[in-house]
């Protein structure tokens, strides 16, 4: 981590790093995250919009590699050809672990 913070005149000792590691969004936490977005936009109709917000926003976690690239890209064929109404999005959506 670079603290460039004016409170740190140097940089913090590598036990403080350690405590502030807490404030770090787990896996299933950025998921979740990733789902609720999604579905706020697909409660407004948009289905394509929906489904491609969840897959970026699952491609850029800092916190490493949450699927491979062509998982998601299968991923995102299979949204495209079998998904037919919002509910099929929304199980679509509600799929990812």
């Amino acid at each position: 981590m670079n603290f460039r913070h004016s409170f740190f005149k140097e940089t913090p000792p590598n036990d403080l790093i350690r405590q502030l590691s807490f404030c770090t969004v787990t896996r299933q936490q950025y998921i979740s995250s990733c789902k609720a977005r999604a579905l706020s936009i697909l409660a407004t109709g948009d289905k394509c919009a929906a489904i491609d917000t969840m897959l970026r926003d699952l491609a850029t976690w800092e916190g490493g590699k949450l699927f491979d690239a062509g998982e998601l890209e299968m991923r995102r064929a299979e949204a495209t050809f079998y998904t037919t109404s919002l509910d099929d999005v929304r199980l679509w959506i509600a799929d990812f672990q």
